[in-house]
């Protein structure tokens, strides 16, 4: 058979052996069961089609995703070992945080596939920070360093920097000590990378130079795909208006740049031929200047397989270029729909194409128009749930107001002012940056509104795929002439019951979250139930670093770690926070928890809130009720008992008075030592009697520090289960040998958070079996 007789035989059909290829890839290299299952149901699928060619398409293509799944190899340097090479540094890269500099860099003379890596440098002084800041030019260097290791997630649904690595395809994250810069690079002409990188650069620096705060930032979002990290808050409001994906570049800005180009073009008289020609340049070139974003990439090779159909007067549906535009993006990028930004970008794409049969039916263009956003910002809620825990539910209206006000009205002026200041200066962003201020104050203000965030929690895989089955249930319902209501109630009410899975979940949790070198345990009931945290985590303060050392957005560690990870749980309130002594990486990320959940009550000693460093973050934060403990505390709900043991009387705040909690959770017992040292320890054996204290889990006191956990109090607590709370190579060496030694000789399982990350485990309120103790991480 001939190949053009083949392929008008899978005309319309490209989408089975597409996503097979895929889900089967996904299967061979994560080992993901779902994708199996969904690959399979492909498979059956394309058999009831009753056609051959589809059938061994289909086949031919899963078996050859299987293989290279399978048989990937896995570049990724995980361990430590030295790094000594002459390196390329790629100048639209390059990011100064006060004396931290990052970049991505390529090792000279190495194949493309094995030389990109990420990498770090400690900068000596504010001159050559500067130096580094203005670099547009490639450079050659000479870099010495260390390949620094490379963790998956250290906490659960927390950011995997492994699989972030893999799918940019680095070698290695690489922290250098010595970086020497010898010569600028000169690229061949047929190198357009490069010269694109560096027109990028320079066109990222004359707006950090030359544009107002506002129309820089902007300008550098949708023009050259460049997020600034110093500018943290804009991006946090409109995350909380669930409207972030304006600001990823995709079909809406490329649609931008194409009307445009193509209406410039025509205008001048160009052939259709040649005008199609000079647009696959220009969208190449487009999406190398806005840092080959995947939505770029995506609605660039959808335009032209587009166009390009039309040309050759061959009609693929938009199913088929769909299809054809994710298997030629996975040649170039095999991981991309193992990325965050691959999986929406393509979802969210396939969903606008399967509702055009219901805007059809709408015969009023505004009503269309409406009915898009809203079905679009409906089909996207299972993918965003999973991924960011929370959403507002004024997300359609928000997502059609600001979209059409971005897309017609300020990518527009900001273009315009960015040409006219080439001729008449800066001055002529004054009327711009005007606006973009009054689009700032407006997002902070609606995002300031709690009453429509709602945070859902991450809701399991199959769960998701359960919501995800309604949602296309009642897309074909809508496409049909005569809709069944009473269908459409029923998938209606299954959504809804699965949206809100966490009230029916008869699981609790309770985990020692890996926040560094600090303390801070998260418990939840079963059925969304009260939730507690002890202790937040947080850095203690050492000497203060020159203003020009200083990064200008600090921000809270609690952002990457604790808060997602409580989110993810579902849990919008806390109902209890001990902070067990006024020490900051126990209490330092306070401020922050409080300011993203609301805080019922405060429990901590007399002594840490007479502490000054304590009691002024106390003033600024807002919680209901405080109560400090002095004398046994004792509080009980359904399913967990809280009980203090120390102290009895008003302390310092330090580390022996530290307050120490007895909690029991069905039938499992955990005690929580805070920093409690050796001579608190004593004074606990003589205070209580064996049973109080006894305990399937212990809290190592002080991180596993030498001065806590003598052999006397193991030997009276006798755990099952030892947690040390410490952070990787910190500079205290905790846990300390001797502690360890200590732990050993009693047989007891000792977990620590350096290397095992968060140790946590599930439980329900009748549980009699004993539990099971999980952890992050597989370090020897």
């Amino acid at each position: 058979m001939r190949w053009k007789t083949y392929i008008r035989k899978l005309g319309n059909y490209f989408f089975f052996p597409v996503m097979c290829y895929q889900l089967a890839f996904i299967y061979g290299f994560k080992n993901w069961s779902a994708a199996l299952v969904i690959g399979l149901l492909i498979i059956l699928r394309s058999i009831v089609l009753n056609d051959k060619i589809i059938f061994v398409t289909v086949i031919i293509f899963g078996i050859s995703g299987l293989i290279f799944g399978t048989l990937k190899p896995n570049t990724l340097i995980y361990s430590e070992r030295p790094f000594a090479e002459k390196i390329l540094v790629l100048p639209d890269t390059i990011e100064v945080k006060g004396d931290y500099a990052s970049f991505t860099g390529v090792i000279i003379g190495q194949k493309w596939s094995h030389k990109r890596f990420k990498a770090g440098y400690v900068i000596s002084s504010k001159q050559e920070a500067e130096f580094i800041r203005s670099i547009y030019r490639p450079l050659t260097a000479d870099a010495i360093g260390n390949y620094t290791e490379i963790d998956t997630a250290r906490n659960l649904h927390s950011f995997d920097q492994a699989d972030y690595y893999k799918s940019k395809r680095y070698l290695g994250k690489i922290q250098l000590t010595r970086l020497k810069f010898r010569q600028e690079y000169q690229p061949s002409m047929v190198n357009i990378s490069l010269h694109v990188r560096v027109l990028r650069k320079r066109a990222l620096l004359y707006c950090s130079k030359k544009m107002p705060r506002l129309s820089s930032y902007f300008f550098k979002v949708f023009f050259l795909g460049y997020q600034d990290s110093d500018e943290k808050e804009i991006m946090k409001n409109w995350k909380k208006l669930g409207i972030l994906h304006i600001f990823s570049l995709s079909g809406m800005h490329i649609f931008f740049f194409i009307v445009i180009f193509r209406y410039i073009l025509l205008r001048l008289g160009t052939l259709l031929e040649v005008e199609f020609f000079l647009e696959i340049i220009f969208i190449i070139c487009l999406c190398l200047i806005t840092g080959s974003a995947v939505g770029m990439l995506r609605a660039g090779m959808q335009s032209i397989f587009n166009r390009g159909s039309l040309l050759i007067k061959y009609k693929l549906s938009a199913l088929d270029i769909w299809s054809l535009t994710l298997m030629v993006h996975s040649l170039f990028n095999p991981f991309i729909l193992l990325t965050i930004g691959g999986q929406l970008s393509y979802y969210l794409s396939f969903c606008i194409i399967i509702i055009q049969p219901v805007l059809l039916k709408c015969k009023d263009t505004f009503s269309r128009f409406i009915l898009f956003d809203a079905l679009l910002c409906f089909l996207s809620l299972p993918i965003i749930w999973f991924y960011f825990y929370e959403w507002n539910v004024l997300t359609v209206i928000f997502s059609l107001v600001f979209a059409n006000l971005i897309l017609y009205i300020f990518m527009p002026l900001l273009l315009a002012s960015s040409i006219l200041s080439l001729f008449f200066g800066p001055g002529i962003f004054l009327f711009c940056e005007v606006m973009l201020k009054l689009l700032e104050k407006i997002s902070a203000f609606l995002a300031n509104i709690d009453l429509f965030q709602i945070i859902v929690g991450r809701p399991p895989i199959i769960i998701v795929i359960l919501l995800i089955i309604c949602q296309f249930f009642l897309i074909y319902l809508l496409t049909q002439k005569e809709v069944s209501i009473i269908l459409g109630i029923y998938i209606s009410l299954c959504f809804i019951l699965l949206a809100n899975f966490k009230w029916f979940n008869p699981f609790g949790i309770t985990a020692f979250v890996d926040v560094g070198q600090g303390d801070a345990i998260f418990i939840k009931e079963p059925f969304n139930g009260p939730s507690y945290l002890i202790d937040t985590g947080g850095q203690k303060l050492f000497r203060q670093k020159e203003s020009w050392r200083r990064s200008k957005q600090m921000g809270y560690a609690s952002d990457y770690h604790l808060v997602p990870f409580i989110k993810s749980q579902g849990t919008s309130k806390i109902d209890k926070i001990f902070i067990t002594h006024a020490h900051e990486d126990h209490f330092g990320d306070l401020e922050n928890i409080a300011t993203q959940f609301s805080v019922q009550q405060l429990i901590t000693t007399t002594g840490a809130a007479k502490q000054s460093n304590f009691s002024n973050i106390l003033k600024k934060i807002s919680f209901k009720t405080l109560n400090t403990v002095e004398d046994n505390y004792f509080f009980k709900s359904n399913y967990v008992t809280f009980r203090s043991l120390s102290p009895k009387k008003s302390g310092d705040g330090g580390n022996n008075d530290s307050l120490v909690l007895s909690v029991e959770l069905s039938k499992t017992k955990i005690l929580l030592m805070g920093d409690l040292e050796s001579d608190g320890e004593e004074w606990l054996l003589h205070r209580y009697r064996e049973n109080i204290l006894k305990c399937d889990i212990l809290k190592l006191g002080h991180h596993g520090s030498k001065t806590s956990s003598s052999i006397e109090f193991l030997a009276k607590t006798m755990p099952d289960y030892a947690v040390a709370s410490c952070g990787v190579e910190n500079r205290y060496g905790h846990p300390s040998p001797e502690v360890i030694r200590r732990v050993q000789a009693r047989n007891i399982h000792l977990f620590r958070t350096d290397l095992d990350g968060m140790v946590y485990f599930k439980w329900t309120g009748y549980q009699n079996n004993k539990i099971m103790m999980k952890k992050m991480l597989n370090k020897k």
